[in-house]
């Protein structure tokens, strides 16, 4: 279970630390497309763990199932959340 939840902070320090990169070293203005990926791209795998940590956090419990039922759920919700940014942006 460790293993899990150390994978997971990794992954939001590595996509919080990605999107400090890119934010502070690129303009919006010159960024190319690859880059406005890679943004939210970064974007999406911060909130996906931060859904998950706080999903888990909240349910005190110590058990797989809950550690998959706050994956899916962080899932679901930064799913939601980029859809509407990305949703915002198009229109």
């Amino acid at each position: 279970m460790a293993w899990y939840l150390g994978g997971i902070w990794i992954a939001l320090i590595a996509s919080v630390s990605g999107l400090g990169l890119i934010i502070f070293q690129t303009t919006p203005a010159t960024a190319s497309v690859s880059i406005k990926s890679l943004f939210f791209l970064a974007l999406f795998v911060g909130l996906w763990s931060l859904g998950t940590l706080a999903g888990y956090r909240l349910r005190n419990k110590s058990s797989y199932s809950t550690l998959t039922a706050a994956f899916i759920y962080g899932f679901l919700s930064a799913f939601v959340i980029m859809s509407v940014i990305l949703v915002r942006k198009i229109i």
